[in-house]
């Protein structure tokens, strides 16, 4: 994921250098794609977790801080 986006800013970088019309098109289109990104995050978390073959629940793991909350909550100073 990281190698895609590095590649493609990198891309985007080469075809603004062609010329100012361009580059405000690179950077029009880079902001929209952007934003949709954004706002997909905002209403659809569960969706980019899925795509990227993950579990929104962290894996059961909040279960496991809602018990160590509940026990260090007992004893504030040594949980």
């Amino acid at each position: 994921m990281a190698l895609m986006l590095a590649l493609g800013g990198s891309a985007m970088l080469a075809i603004t250098r062609r010329g100012p019309a361009t580059a405000i098109i690179v950077l029009w289109l880079g902001v929209t794609v952007i934003g949709l990104g954004v706002m997909v995050m905002w209403l659809d978390p569960a969706l980019i977790f899925k795509a990227l073959g993950k579990d929104p629940t962290l894996t059961g793991r909040t279960d496991i801080w809602a018990a160590v909350l509940r026990q260090s909550a007992k004893q504030p100073m040594t949980g």
